[in-house]
């Protein structure tokens, strides 16, 4: 296999130029060796990182097969909880802090845009001639006001000691798997 990643944050952090090497990737993007040619803000949003893994499955060695396991770091806490920065309202104010409805907001407005990108995204996939499988998953639950507060004004239980709803609620990853016809016809 070729095996390769990307993430559109900093190659320090978490160490991830030495540790990711070590996970089996011949090849790793971070801002430092990729992202940062095409934007110059801190972290490439998903307007630049779809565009950007595409390329790489583009330029991919086709002669293996192909495995990439790519991080967005867009939507990644903190959320504005001052005013809302996309400008949509997807949960009504009703009785949330200010803090908590334009966190909860800011959050759901990032979530939509990364649906948008993650549906054009997988469209270009459809017709390819070679078996395709996405498999789509958040990597934590998003920070939602300090010590996830929030959650309490939204009536979600995250509490870890209550096993049958707020251990789940915290530590539940919901994916989505995506496959195209080819994919489908060889499985």
């Amino acid at each position: 296999y070729q095996a390769e990643g990307a993430h559109p944050g900093h190659d320090w952090y978490y160490n991830r130029q030495n540790v990711n090497e070590n996970l089996g990737f011949q090849d790793y993007y971070f801002m430092e060796n990729y992202f940062s040619q095409f934007t110059e803000d801190e972290y490439a949003q998903d307007d630049v990182f779809f565009p950007g893994i595409w390329a790489l499955y583009e330029n991919r060695d086709q002669t293996r097969p192909y495995f990439a396991f790519h991080v967005s770091y867009q939507n990644h806490s903190p959320y504005d909880a001052e005013r809302l920065t996309w400008g949509e309202e997807y949960v009504a104010r009703g009785t949330l802090s200010d803090g908590a409805y334009y966190t909860v907001n800011n959050y759901l407005a990032g979530v939509a845009d990364t649906a948008a990108h993650i549906r054009e995204f997988t469209d270009r996939f459809r017709e390819q001639a070679e078996p395709v499988v996405l498999v789509f998953f958040g990597d934590h639950k998003p920070t939602l006001g300090a010590g996830n507060c929030f959650y309490d004004e939204l009536g979600v239980s995250m509490n870890r000691g209550d096993l049958s709803e707020g251990f789940a609620n915290y530590y539940s990853t919901p994916y989505w798997i995506w496959m195209n016809a080819a994919a489908r016809d060889a499985l």
